[in-house]
């Protein structure tokens, strides 16, 4: 009494008024009202459940997970991009695989002087080699690991010293694209010229 009837069957005071008038209806038109409610009864036999159900789902469709659309040149391929565009000293394309903080907040012009005056110049900085050995992407963000071949001369010094690292190369997605965002030395480091290095944790690369 006196609860809430949105939570009720909505065929229960039909049939129950249906049911009242079919017993007080004289005995000779009785059997015309009881056919009636039969129909109406086995009616009521497949309504029910729906109503049930409509009631017990409603609210809310469950969220759905969003997918991100990848762009279409792979992580792996922007840093083999990256890497043989400072392979043939082209830094002005190298330029266009980083951002601008990964290039120390230099225009692509700065971006060329720096590296022609501190590499190439004043170390005689040269990339030897390098093969990617691993990728792995979660959601926009991406994580591709290289193993690299460099010479060098230190400073002060006339002979070149070989370097092979293995470095972390971190990316995102920025305009539609895979851009790399920094690096971090993760094998062989030691003191020595590399052409960048920001702080990014290595992870683990299944």
């Amino acid at each position: 009494m006196g609860g809430d009837l949105s939570s009720e069957n909505p065929l229960k005071f039909p049939l129950q008024a249906l049911i009242l008038f079919a017993v007080t209806v004289p005995g000779r038109n009785r059997c015309k009202y009881n056919f009636t409610l039969g129909v109406l009864f086995s009616i009521s036999l497949f309504l029910v459940p729906s109503c049930v159900q409509t009631t017990e789902t409603g609210g809310p469709p469950p969220s759905r997970s969003i997918r991100i659309k990848l762009p279409s040149t792979s992580p792996n391929r922007v840093v083999e991009g990256y890497l043989e565009a400072l392979k043939k000293k082209n830094f002005g394309k190298a330029y266009r695989l980083i951002t601008m903080g990964y290039a120390g907040n230099l225009d692509r012009e700065g971006y060329e002087i720096n590296m022609r005056r501190g590499l190439v110049e004043k170390l005689e900085w040269l990339l030897l080699n390098y093969e990617v050995i691993g990728i792995k992407i979660l959601g926009d963000r991406a994580y591709v690991v290289a193993e690299i071949s460099t010479k060098y001369k230190p400073l002060n010094s006339q002979s070149f010293k070989l370097k092979n690292v293995r470095v972390q190369y971190d990316l995102g997605i920025i305009d539609k694209s895979w851009l790399i965002l920094g690096d971090k030395c993760i094998l062989n480091c030691e003191e020595g010229p590399n052409p960048e290095s920001e702080s990014v944790k290595p992870i683990e690369l299944n």
